[in-house]
Protein backbone atom coordinates (compact mmCIF):
# COMPACT_ATOMS: atom_id res chain seq x y z
CA UNK A 1 0.00 0.00 0.00
CA UNK A 2 1.31 3.46 -1.02
CA UNK A 3 0.99 6.38 1.40
CA UNK A 4 0.98 9.96 0.16
CA UNK A 5 2.42 13.22 1.51
CA UNK A 6 -0.05 15.70 3.01
CA UNK A 7 1.68 18.93 1.81
CA UNK A 8 0.27 21.04 -1.03
CA UNK A 9 3.27 20.61 -3.32
CA UNK A 10 3.73 16.90 -2.82
CA UNK A 11 0.05 15.93 -2.82
CA UNK A 12 -1.09 13.30 -5.29
CA UNK A 13 -4.48 13.16 -6.99
CA UNK A 14 -6.92 10.42 -6.05
CA UNK A 15 -6.61 8.83 -9.48
CA UNK A 16 -3.11 7.61 -8.55
CA UNK A 17 -4.32 5.73 -5.48
CA UNK A 18 -4.04 1.91 -5.31
CA UNK A 19 -1.55 1.74 -8.19
CA UNK A 20 1.89 0.15 -8.19
CA UNK A 21 4.31 3.02 -8.90
CA UNK A 22 8.05 3.16 -8.54
CA UNK A 23 10.03 5.99 -7.02
CA UNK A 24 13.48 7.04 -8.12
CA UNK A 25 15.53 7.97 -5.03
CA UNK A 26 18.34 9.46 -7.08
CA UNK A 27 16.08 11.94 -8.95
CA UNK A 28 14.40 12.84 -5.66
CA UNK A 29 17.74 13.78 -4.05
CA UNK A 30 18.83 15.79 -7.12
CA UNK A 31 15.60 17.81 -7.19
CA UNK A 32 15.74 18.38 -3.46
CA UNK A 33 19.32 19.72 -3.66
CA UNK A 34 18.35 21.96 -6.58
CA UNK A 35 15.45 23.47 -4.58
CA UNK A 36 17.72 23.97 -1.55
CA UNK A 37 20.27 25.74 -3.75
CA UNK A 38 17.55 28.03 -5.12
CA UNK A 39 16.37 28.91 -1.61
CA UNK A 40 19.98 29.68 -0.65
CA UNK A 41 20.35 31.95 -3.70
CA UNK A 42 17.10 33.74 -2.82
CA UNK A 43 18.35 34.34 0.72
CA UNK A 44 21.57 35.85 -0.65
CA UNK A 45 19.60 38.17 -2.95
CA UNK A 46 17.31 39.22 -0.07
CA UNK A 47 20.33 40.00 2.12
CA UNK A 48 21.80 42.16 -0.65
CA UNK A 49 18.47 43.95 -1.09
CA UNK A 50 18.24 44.61 2.66
CA UNK A 51 21.70 46.22 2.70
CA UNK A 52 20.93 48.43 -0.31
CA UNK A 53 17.54 49.33 1.18
CA UNK A 54 19.21 50.28 4.47
CA UNK A 55 21.66 52.56 2.64
CA UNK A 56 18.82 54.11 0.67
CA UNK A 57 16.84 54.75 3.85
CA UNK A 58 19.84 56.38 5.54
CA UNK A 59 20.46 58.60 2.52
CA UNK A 60 16.81 59.55 2.31
CA UNK A 61 16.69 60.37 6.05
CA UNK A 62 19.75 62.62 5.76
CA UNK A 63 18.33 64.39 2.71
CA UNK A 64 14.97 64.94 4.43
CA UNK A 65 16.69 66.25 7.56
CA UNK A 66 18.80 68.71 5.56
CA UNK A 67 15.82 69.86 3.45
CA UNK A 68 13.32 70.27 6.30
CA UNK A 69 13.21 74.04 5.99
CA UNK A 70 13.03 73.74 2.21
CA UNK A 71 10.03 71.44 2.55
CA UNK A 72 8.29 74.09 4.68
CA UNK A 73 9.02 76.72 2.05
CA UNK A 74 7.77 74.42 -0.68
CA UNK A 75 4.55 73.83 1.29
CA UNK A 76 4.04 77.58 1.59
CA UNK A 77 4.64 78.02 -2.13
CA UNK A 78 2.22 75.20 -2.95
CA UNK A 79 -0.40 76.82 -0.68
CA UNK A 80 0.05 80.15 -2.47
CA UNK A 81 -0.23 78.37 -5.81
CA UNK A 82 -3.42 76.66 -4.67
CA UNK A 83 -4.96 79.93 -3.51
CA UNK A 84 -4.06 81.67 -6.74
CA UNK A 85 -5.47 78.81 -8.76
CA UNK A 86 -8.76 79.12 -6.85
CA UNK A 87 -8.74 82.84 -7.48
CA UNK A 88 -8.03 82.22 -11.16
CA UNK A 89 -11.02 79.88 -11.43
CA UNK A 90 -13.42 82.50 -10.02
CA UNK A 91 -12.10 85.51 -11.92
CA UNK A 92 -11.96 86.61 -15.56
CA UNK A 93 -8.54 87.53 -16.89
CA UNK A 94 -7.40 88.79 -20.21
CA UNK A 95 -5.09 86.81 -22.47
CA UNK A 96 -2.14 89.03 -21.61
CA UNK A 97 -2.63 88.51 -17.88
CA UNK A 98 -2.94 84.76 -18.34
CA UNK A 99 0.24 84.69 -20.42
CA UNK A 100 2.02 86.78 -17.80
CA UNK A 101 0.92 84.44 -15.01
CA UNK A 102 2.00 81.39 -17.03
CA UNK A 103 5.41 82.92 -17.63
CA UNK A 104 5.67 83.84 -13.96
CA UNK A 105 4.91 80.29 -12.78
CA UNK A 106 7.27 78.80 -15.38
CA UNK A 107 10.04 81.03 -14.02
CA UNK A 108 9.11 79.95 -10.49
CA UNK A 109 9.43 76.23 -11.33
CA UNK A 110 12.73 76.88 -13.13
CA UNK A 111 14.10 78.81 -10.13
CA UNK A 112 16.15 77.30 -7.31
CA UNK A 113 13.15 76.89 -4.98
CA UNK A 114 11.15 75.24 -7.76
CA UNK A 115 13.95 72.75 -8.39
CA UNK A 116 14.08 71.99 -4.67
CA UNK A 117 10.31 71.38 -4.63
CA UNK A 118 10.73 68.91 -7.49
CA UNK A 119 13.59 67.28 -5.61
CA UNK A 120 11.34 66.87 -2.55
CA UNK A 121 8.68 65.27 -4.74
CA UNK A 122 11.30 62.83 -6.03
CA UNK A 123 12.20 62.02 -2.41
CA UNK A 124 8.55 61.20 -1.70
CA UNK A 125 8.45 58.97 -4.77
CA UNK A 126 11.59 57.23 -3.55
CA UNK A 127 9.93 56.68 -0.16
CA UNK A 128 6.95 55.06 -1.87
CA UNK A 129 9.27 52.85 -3.91
CA UNK A 130 11.07 51.86 -0.70
CA UNK A 131 7.75 50.77 0.87
CA UNK A 132 6.95 48.70 -2.21
CA UNK A 133 10.35 47.01 -2.05
CA UNK A 134 9.84 46.29 1.66
CA UNK A 135 6.53 44.58 0.90
CA UNK A 136 8.15 42.56 -1.87
CA UNK A 137 10.95 41.47 0.47
CA UNK A 138 8.36 40.45 3.07
CA UNK A 139 6.55 38.41 0.45
CA UNK A 140 9.85 36.77 -0.54
CA UNK A 141 10.51 35.86 3.09
CA UNK A 142 7.10 34.21 3.32
CA UNK A 143 7.75 32.25 0.15
CA UNK A 144 11.13 31.10 1.46
CA UNK A 145 9.53 29.97 4.73
CA UNK A 146 6.90 28.10 2.75
CA UNK A 147 9.58 26.29 0.75
CA UNK A 148 11.56 25.55 3.90
CA UNK A 149 8.50 23.91 5.40
CA UNK A 150 8.07 21.80 2.27
CA UNK A 151 11.74 20.74 2.35
CA UNK A 152 11.53 20.05 6.10
CA UNK A 153 8.51 17.81 5.60
CA UNK A 154 10.32 16.06 2.80
CA UNK A 155 13.39 15.48 4.98
CA UNK A 156 11.57 14.44 8.16
CA UNK A 157 8.98 12.18 6.58
CA UNK A 158 10.25 8.64 6.13
CA UNK A 159 7.19 7.52 4.18
CA UNK A 160 7.67 6.92 0.48
CA UNK A 161 6.73 10.07 -1.50
CA UNK A 162 5.69 10.38 -5.11
CA UNK A 163 6.25 13.56 -7.06
CA UNK A 164 4.26 14.39 -10.13
CA UNK A 165 6.15 15.96 -13.03
CA UNK A 166 3.71 18.81 -13.48
CA UNK A 167 3.99 19.80 -9.79
CA UNK A 168 7.79 19.83 -10.03
CA UNK A 169 7.54 21.97 -13.17
CA UNK A 170 5.22 24.35 -11.35
CA UNK A 171 7.72 24.67 -8.50
CA UNK A 172 10.59 25.29 -10.89
CA UNK A 173 8.53 27.84 -12.81
CA UNK A 174 7.71 29.57 -9.55
CA UNK A 175 11.40 29.74 -8.69
CA UNK A 176 12.18 31.18 -12.12
CA UNK A 177 9.45 33.79 -11.68
CA UNK A 178 10.87 34.76 -8.31
CA UNK A 179 14.32 35.14 -9.81
CA UNK A 180 12.90 37.43 -12.48
CA UNK A 181 11.10 39.47 -9.83
CA UNK A 182 14.26 39.78 -7.78
CA UNK A 183 16.14 40.98 -10.86
CA UNK A 184 13.40 43.57 -11.49
CA UNK A 185 13.60 44.72 -7.87
CA UNK A 186 17.36 45.11 -8.18
CA UNK A 187 16.86 47.22 -11.31
CA UNK A 188 14.35 49.42 -9.48
CA UNK A 189 16.73 49.80 -6.57
CA UNK A 190 19.58 50.78 -8.91
CA UNK A 191 17.33 53.31 -10.64
CA UNK A 192 16.44 54.85 -7.26
CA UNK A 193 20.11 55.06 -6.35
CA UNK A 194 20.90 56.78 -9.65
CA UNK A 195 18.06 59.27 -9.07
CA UNK A 196 19.34 60.02 -5.58
CA UNK A 197 22.91 60.51 -6.81
CA UNK A 198 21.65 62.81 -9.57
CA UNK A 199 19.76 64.82 -6.94
CA UNK A 200 22.92 65.17 -4.85
CA UNK A 201 24.88 66.29 -7.91
CA UNK A 202 22.17 68.83 -8.71
CA UNK A 203 22.31 70.17 -5.16
CA UNK A 204 26.09 70.60 -5.43
CA UNK A 205 25.65 72.42 -8.75
CA UNK A 206 23.09 74.78 -7.22
CA UNK A 207 25.39 75.54 -4.29
CA UNK A 208 28.26 76.23 -6.72
CA UNK A 209 26.01 78.49 -8.83
CA UNK A 210 24.94 80.43 -5.72
CA UNK A 211 28.56 80.95 -4.69
CA UNK A 212 29.44 82.07 -8.20
CA UNK A 213 26.58 84.61 -8.14
CA UNK A 214 27.84 85.94 -4.81
CA UNK A 215 31.34 86.39 -6.26
CA UNK A 216 29.92 88.18 -9.29
CA UNK A 217 27.90 90.47 -7.03
CA UNK A 218 31.01 91.35 -5.03
CA UNK A 219 32.97 92.03 -8.24
CA UNK A 220 30.15 94.20 -9.60
CA UNK A 221 30.09 96.26 -6.39
CA UNK A 222 33.84 96.78 -6.57
CA UNK A 223 33.59 97.84 -10.21
CA UNK A 224 30.77 100.28 -9.36
CA UNK A 225 32.81 101.84 -6.57
CA UNK A 226 35.78 102.21 -8.94
CA UNK A 227 33.54 103.76 -11.58
CA UNK A 228 32.12 106.24 -9.06
CA UNK A 229 35.63 107.23 -8.03
CA UNK A 230 36.63 107.66 -11.67
CA UNK A 231 33.52 109.78 -12.41
CA UNK A 232 34.21 112.01 -9.41
CA UNK A 233 37.82 112.50 -10.58
CA UNK A 234 36.67 113.44 -14.09
CA UNK A 235 34.06 115.83 -12.69
CA UNK A 236 36.63 117.54 -10.50
CA UNK A 237 39.01 117.92 -13.45
CA UNK A 238 36.26 119.39 -15.63
CA UNK A 239 35.33 121.84 -12.90
CA UNK A 240 38.95 123.02 -12.66
CA UNK A 241 39.21 123.38 -16.43
CA UNK A 242 35.95 125.35 -16.52
CA UNK A 243 37.11 127.69 -13.75
CA UNK A 244 40.45 128.27 -15.55
CA UNK A 245 38.74 129.03 -18.87
CA UNK A 246 36.31 131.42 -17.20
CA UNK A 247 39.09 133.39 -15.47
CA UNK A 248 41.16 133.67 -18.67
CA UNK A 249 38.19 134.89 -20.71
CA UNK A 250 37.40 137.57 -18.09
CA UNK A 251 41.02 138.80 -18.22
CA UNK A 252 40.93 139.11 -22.02
CA UNK A 253 37.64 141.04 -21.87
CA UNK A 254 39.09 143.55 -19.37
CA UNK A 255 42.16 144.10 -21.54
CA UNK A 256 40.04 144.72 -24.64
CA UNK A 257 37.89 147.26 -22.76
CA UNK A 258 40.98 149.15 -21.60
CA UNK A 259 42.38 149.29 -25.14
CA UNK A 260 39.07 150.57 -26.51
CA UNK A 261 38.95 153.30 -23.84
CA UNK A 262 42.48 154.40 -24.65
CA UNK A 263 41.69 154.59 -28.37
CA UNK A 264 38.59 156.68 -27.67
CA UNK A 265 40.61 159.06 -25.49
CA UNK A 266 43.23 159.50 -28.22
CA UNK A 267 40.62 160.36 -30.84
CA UNK A 268 38.99 162.94 -28.60
CA UNK A 269 42.36 164.60 -27.94
CA UNK A 270 43.10 164.80 -31.64
CA UNK A 271 39.75 166.43 -32.34
CA UNK A 272 40.23 168.95 -29.60
CA UNK A 273 43.63 169.91 -31.02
Amino acid sequence: QIKHCSCSICSVDSKYNNKNLTYNHHSRNVKHSYSTHQVYELEKVVTLLKEKLKNLKNSRYIAQKENKSLIQQSNQLMEEIRQKMIFAKHSIRSEDEAAFEAEKWSQLWLSENGQKILADKRLLENAQQVKIIEKQIEYTYRLIEHKRKIIGRWQNDNIQKIYKDDQIKMLEQENMDMEKKMIDWLKVNQRLLRIFEAMKDREVEMIYAAERCKQRNIQAREECSKMQTYILTISKTLDEVFITNTSSSSITLHSEENESKQSVNMTTKKKSI
